[in-house]
């Protein structure tokens, strides 16, 4: 798409990642600024691409000196993390991301969200995002970092680590739904894959015939976590509304959403 739109896309994340590995660790530098590249770059790496930018740098990783770059210790799991809670107080009010420089600069305008473009210094990559988004951006950094640690100090939940920071937020309103009394489930996935000494005989069939409920039953289920849910939001709004033609209103509109 030639018009990117008012979100954060691929290429400032990518951008946002190389700036979180040039940050100083107790393992150092895991990767050198781009300014370094620039002034190692040897006579072979001399490009110019259109519009004459200029696109010199060091291309053999090879040549670049050890004490340029560190082998960071830390594993995937705790990288991820530290990429959370660097962004999750880094100052974007004030501060650019820079990969040219390895440090934060500061902001030549007041754009929500401001990463300099590498090859283009005079350019923000990043100029399409929002103030929305980049808010949006600062939080959804912040609950990660807290998920990611929660689940690191062994308070798991049902979706933990990866799997939290990647369910849609569509299913989530459906879980909820569906966890209104654990005996309305309609399918233990731990059950279904859980073989004991008397079923280990059992074939995978057998097993969804007897967990999977009819479909009667699931109609029927489905209508008293509807019915749960629904007087527990009056009584919410009960509490919350003293006006109770407002209150009925909200009503109306919630459930109208549920059914």
């Amino acid at each position: 798409n030639p018009h990117p739109g008012r979100w954060i896309t691929n290429f400032p994340l990518t951008l946002m990642v190389l700036f979180f590995l040039q940050q100083k660790t107790k393992d150092g530098f895991v990767l050198p600024s781009f300014k370094y590249l620039i002034r190692k770059a040897e006579k072979d790496d001399i490009k110019l691409a259109e519009d004459n930018v200029n696109c010199t740098f060091l291309r053999d990783l090879n040549k670049l000196p050890t004490e340029s770059y560190a082998q960071s210790s830390s594993n995937l799991q705790s990288l991820l993390l530290q990429f959370f809670e660097f962004y999750s107080q880094f100052d974007f009010n004030d501060k650019a991301i820079s990969i040219n420089e390895g440090t934060p600069v500061r902001k030549p305008n007041a754009l929500p969200l401001y990463i300099v473009n590498p090859l283009e210094q005079a350019l923000n990559v990043s100029r399409n995002v929002s103030y929305e988004e980049c808010e949006r951006l600062r939080t959804e950094v912040r609950n990660a970092a807290w998920q990611l640690e929660s689940s690191s100090e062994g308070s798991k939940g049902d979706d933990w680590g990866l799997l939290g920071l990647l369910e849609r937020r569509t299913t989530r309103g459906l879980k909820k739904l569906l966890r209104v009394g654990n005996s309305h489930r309609l399918v233990s996935v731990k059950d279904l894959f859980n073989e004991k000494e008397d079923d280990k005989q059992d074939s995978l069939r057998s097993k969804l015939q007897r967990l999977t409920k009819t479909d009667k039953e699931v109609d029927q289920s489905v209508k008293e976590m509807k019915v749960a849910m629904i007087k527990e939001e009056r009584k919410e709004q009960k509490l919350k509304f003293k006006n109770s033609q407002v209150a009925n209103e909200v009503y109306r509109i919630r459930r109208d959403k549920i059914v």
